[in-house]
């Protein structure tokens, strides 16, 4: 019995010693089936987040993304860097003497020239848009002042290779460092008078850009008339131009030159100049119409930035050979030329912006502007300007144009800006205006003065 009851008690004891160690087995297999779920959790977790951000990638790239550039600038699927973009240039100008310039050889038959004297006018009112799809860029704008409306840029460049651009459409023939700087951005009103008087303009054609950080070489072909609907004028038009950029300490210094070759097709040619301002279509200065059958230009460029302090300075020819000499035993071509020198000081401490890829001048934005404790940036400049379109050999008389130019440059904000200009302005030979002295006698040869402001916006 005694044995029994030992071999029960210990068999109770198993038994009870057991269940707490099966007990303890049974969690420990629990608590690693619990590691391994919440493990493939955290892996499942990691490969959604994974996917989220991939997603959430992708949509940043499909979104569509806005850009302060003057006005809004849109990049999306498919597209980049569309605006609607555009300048207004309101001008003011006074031409002096109006009672004392006009026509006439005495006091008698003197007659004076009604558009000089305070005038006004909407220098440019451009609208139109600018974008990249893939690698091309596109632009189109239309000018709409002086009640007309006119196509200025209008083409697309493919950008595909490094370094080089090709352009087709109508666009800036590749001539003269003042040309190719925006009326946005240029040092005066107006552009340097040989510019004009030459005719440079937009055509419509073809190019090739070369570019470099510091260099670029341009040239291409044109169509001469292009938009200008005078369908005498059937001849095509060669340009280029290129540029070296020298940098120094807090500056740089610019060498370039252009070339151009013009057929003028049966079209004949005048070159002529308006007195500093565009605010008025007299000329002092014109050759008349020239049975021109082409000619060539070229021109030198220098400038430099020292600081706040700028240099631009430029000098053309034009050589012009005709069809038949315009007199009998007068020369069958005849030569014109053309310069100018500027000096600008920015009194407020900025630099004259500079786009070296493409070697001319461009947007200069205040250190400090208006709204933001500052008072804009402020330039004061100076500079001769002059343009000879005088040929005795050839018996072409278009007078000689050469003006003193002080002008004052207020940037308040970046996209705006106005301008007051004051130029002396000396006349000699003009063949269709004179001066009327105090004798009663008239002279081709006189002096004046012109004072001019503008108002403008970009975006």
């Amino acid at each position: 019995m005694i044995i029994r009851n030992a071999i029960f008690a210990a068999l109770m004891g198993g038994t009870m010693l057991a269940a707490p160690l099966g007990a303890v087995t049974a969690r420990a297999q629990n608590s690693d089936a619990l590691q391994a779920e919440i493990a493939a959790l955290k892996a499942k977790l990691a490969e959604l987040e994974a996917r989220v951000a991939k997603t959430e990638e992708k949509a940043d790239k499909n979104e569509l993304k806005v850009e302060a550039k003057g006005a809004p600038r849109f990049s999306g699927k498919g597209f980049s860097h569309f605006k609607v973009r555009g300048r207004v240039q309101s001008d003011f100008g006074i031409v002096g003497d109006p009672q004392k310039i006009g026509t006439g050889t005495n006091a008698a038959d003197f007659s004076p020239d009604h558009g000089l004297g305070t005038t006004t006018e909407f220098r440019r009112a451009r609208l139109g848009v600018e974008g990249e799809i893939s690698k091309w860029k596109y632009k189109f704008e239309a000018d709409f002042a002086n009640n007309e409306v006119d196509v200025t840029d209008a083409y697309v460049e493919y950008k595909g290779f490094k370094g080089i651009g090709i352009t087709l459409g109508n666009q800036k023939t590749p001539v003269s460092m003042n040309e190719q700087t925006s009326s946005r951005f240029i040092t005066f009103m107006e552009r340097a008078a040989f510019t004009d008087a030459f005719g440079f303009s937009r055509e419509l054609g073809a190019s090739v850009n070369f570019h470099g950080k510091n260099w670029h070489w341009k040239s291409g072909i044109y169509s001469n008339g292009g938009f200008s609907g005078n369908d005498e004028k059937k001849g095509i038009i060669l340009a280029s131009r290129g540029h070296y950029t020298m940098p120094i300490a807090n500056g740089f210094v610019h060498l370039g030159g252009s070339v151009e070759y013009r057929d003028e097709g049966a079209a004949h040619t005048r070159l002529r100049q308006r007195p500093f301002l565009h605010t008025t279509d007299t000329r002092f200065v014109n050759t008349g119409k020239m049975p021109v059958d082409n000619s060539v230009f070229y021109g030198l460029e220098l400038a430099a930035e020292q600081g706040p302090v700028s240099f631009e300075g430029e000098f053309g020819a034009k050589r012009s050979k005709f069809t038949a000499p315009i007199m009998p035993g007068a020369a069958n071509h005849a030569s014109f030329q053309g310069g100018y020198a500027t000096l600008g000081w920015f009194l407020t401490g900025e630099r004259k912006a500079y786009k070296s890829s493409k070697g001319a001048f461009d947007r200069t934005k205040p250190l400090h502007p208006v709204g933001k404790g500052g008072w804009g940036a402020l330039q004061l400049n100076g500079g001769i300007d002059w343009v000879d379109l005088t040929d005795h050999k050839a018996d072409v008389a278009g007078g000689n144009q050469y003006t003193l130019n002080l002008g004052l440059t207020w940037i308040p904000i970046s996209h705006v800006r106005f301008l007051v200009n004051y130029a002396h302005l000396k006349v000699e030979g003009s063949p269709d205006r004179v001066k009327l002295l105090k004798t009663g006698a008239t002279t081709p040869n006189f002096s004046t003065n012109v004072f001019g402001v503008r108002g403008q916006v970009d975006w």
